[in-house]
């Protein structure tokens, strides 16, 4: 099972209570459940059937399975940092840390964005919009030119971890149908059936993107940046399918046929 995405920061001297984090492996809830049931029907059974045929098609039929459901594992804040003492923003007070719901979906990496800040960016193609990246800043300093440098050895007031910025949750059932046909007294056919991810949801195995990048000290009014911002815009807050590897495996089911004797 994959983990959670990050890297820890280096510690905060100067606030202790800065440097608790979640564990990028933390799940809150999960839920595993599993379960075995054998049909009533065949002979012996609560529900016998006479007639052999019948007993031959629906008897003796057992089913088991599996089922997992569990929330999204924690990813890192960085970047946004140049200059700073540690390896973290500050965490803008009063933005919120998602994006607005109608700008909560897929991109097709030619849909220009405007978020709350008034900055404009481009999600790449295959990439799930989420987090917003207004609700961190770096730290920068106007010098006599007119122009903008990060300032330096400055401490992020941003925790390493937030719980309510996660990963994609998971639900996954495995199933499997088996049963022995009695062919004599020394030969036995088993039939067996094993589905994994049986409802073929789509489950991802990929994490949210949440590098900020280096702190932009440019101006552009054009696509609203200022500086201070990181300079990721389009990526940070972003699950991207950019390989298999980002979901888990879709439905597979494996029949076997086995004789016995």
């Amino acid at each position: 099972m994959k983990t959670g995405g990050g890297r820890a920061a280096a510690p905060d001297y100067l606030n202790f209570n800065n440097n608790r984090r979640l564990g990028f492996s933390d799940i809150p809830h999960r839920i595993a459940a599993t379960f075995l049931y054998e049909t009533p029907f065949g002979r012996g059974k609560s529900l016998e059937i006479h007639n052999r045929f019948v007993r031959a098609v629906v008897g003796d039929w057992q089913t088991g399975g599996s089922i997992i459901w569990q929330e999204g594992f924690p990813f890192s804040i960085n970047g946004a940092n140049s200059g700073a003492a540690l390896g973290r923003p500050d965490r803008v007070q009063g933005a919120p840390l998602e994006v607005p719901a109608s700008l909560q979906h897929w991109y097709d990496g030619n849909t220009k964005v405007t978020l709350p800040d008034g900055r404009v960016i481009q999600p790449a193609k295959n990439t799930y919009l989420k987090y917003y990246e207004g609700a961190w800043s770096g730290r920068v300093l106007q010098v006599a030119n007119g122009s903008y440098v990060p300032d330096v050895y400055w401490y992020g007031t941003a925790a390493q971890t937030f719980d309510q910025m996660r990963g994609p949750n998971r639900f996954n059932m495995d199933l499997s149908l088996r049963r022995n046909f009695k062919l004599s007294e020394r030969f036995n056919l088993e039939f067996a059936a094993n589905a994994t991810n049986l409802l073929n949801n789509t489950q991802f195995a990929a994490n949210f993107d949440g590098g900020l990048g280096g702190t932009n000290t440019a101006v552009n009014a054009a696509s609203g940046l200022r500086p201070g911002m990181g300079a990721n815009g389009n990526t940070f807050g972003t699950l991207a399918l950019t390989s298999t590897a980002s979901v888990f495996d879709p439905r597979q089911v494996v029949m076997n046929l086995r004789l016995r004797f």
